[in-house]
């Protein structure tokens, strides 16, 4: 069992690095993300976003969730690139894509992962309630 708190995200900015991502740009998942490109893209629930360095992508945020009303982010970062604002950019960028598909943003973590939610504070992340998982 999992639980931690759930947030909506509000509009704000993405920066430039960040980037949303399609099957055309497969290459790039390559350096950090190999096992991305193992599902095909056609399986995939709602837009991809990336935070790129060099062309490559060192923060993705794809759905977790993904409904007529709402998506959840589902965010991946690279090693070598965790605490350097990436999964923020990643994040921003796909929640500005959920928004303009007309669903609201959400993002959910874990009580223990602070990154996470530092992460969720950052994003200007508005508390509404918490998340269980039952797996």
């Amino acid at each position: 069992m999992g639980r931690g708190p759930a947030y909506w995200l509000p509009e704000r900015p993405a920066p430039a690095e960040a980037a949303l991502l399609g099957p055309a740009d497969l290459p790039r998942f390559q350096a950090h993300f190999p096992d991305f490109l193992q599902r095909p893209w056609e399986s995939r629930l709602g837009p991809v976003a990336a935070s790129l360095v060099g062309g490559q992508a060192v923060a993705l945020c794809t759905c977790a969730r993904w409904t007529e009303s709402v998506a959840e982010a589902g965010v991946h970062t690279a090693p070598a690139f965790r605490g350097q604002g990436h999964a923020r950019a990643a994040v921003l960028r796909w929640a500005q894509e959920v928004r303009r598909l007309g669903r609201i943003p959400l993002y959910s973590t874990a009580w223990e992962n602070v990154a996470s939610q530092r992460l969720a504070a950052s994003l200007g992340g508005v508390w509404y309630g918490e998340d269980w998982s039952l797996y």
